[in-house]
């Protein structure tokens, strides 16, 4: 039987392994910051509605600030192992009514709410793969998208990309307008390092894209946070 002085050491023991992976940078620093909260879309659109019956039971926090979630519904191609809702391969027009729509959708809460902007405390830029806009399309979005959310509250700003999209000249080009909007992590969908692997998941990039991929985040100084799956 386990005595006072055994769970004493226990806790001991767990408590510096919590510091541990907080110097590891595995759990946030900030007592009042936790990662953005969110449930990917489980279906493609929402059946028309007033805004008093779209935001019933909307409840402001404590502190008025929010986890920030933006759906970014397009990708190059299908991965066999996903199952959130995207379009693929679509053209640089849909993409664009997308957006224009996502800027009204912004403006008209703002509006609803009487406010100018959203204190933001965590941002995830998500879909979808967000980096799948253009170089033009990103600046477009990111120039509404800052004019509706204080992103200077937020201590983590953060993008879910895919390496295919990170390379080249206008991959370059994608990483470096993040980084001016103050984008400061990015989590890389590389998957696997085995190309036959990639290739059976039906991914756009293989391993020596993806290790560049990494490299070039690196280099621009970002915080990298890489997926794999097992």
């Amino acid at each position: 039987m386990n005595t006072l002085k055994d769970y004493i050491k226990l806790s001991d023991q767990r408590w510096e392994e919590f510091k541990e992976f907080q110097r590891l940078g595995l759990i946030p620093l900030h007592g009042d910051f936790s990662p953005a909260g969110v449930h990917y879309p489980p279906i493609t659109n929402y059946p028309d509605m007033a805004p008093d019956e779209a935001y019933k039971g909307f409840e402001e926090t404590d502190s008025g600030t929010f986890d920030v979630y933006v759906h970014i519904p397009f990708c190059h191609r299908r991965c066999l192992f996903c199952h959130y809702p995207s379009h693929y391969n679509r053209g640089d027009a849909e993409k664009d009514i997308y957006l224009s729509h996502l800027d009204m959708e912004m403006k008209n809460w703002l509006d609803y709410r009487g406010i100018d902007r959203i204190k933001s405390r965590s941002i995830l830029m998500g879909g979808g793969t967000p980096s799948d806009l253009t170089p033009h399309q990103l600046t477009r979005f990111l120039t509404f998208f800052t004019k509706y959310v204080d992103i200077n509250t937020c201590p983590q700003f953060n993008w879910d990309v895919d390496p295919s999209t990170l390379v080249g000249d206008e991959g370059l080009e994608r990483l470096r307008i993040i980084k001016n909007f103050k984008g400061d992590r990015l989590t890389i969908g590389v998957q696997s390092l085995n190309d036959d692997v990639l290739k059976k998941m039906n991914r756009s990039h293989n391993a020596a894209t993806a290790i560049q991929a990494v490299e070039n985040c690196l280099k621009m100084g970002f915080k990298v946070n890489i997926e794999f799956i097992y």
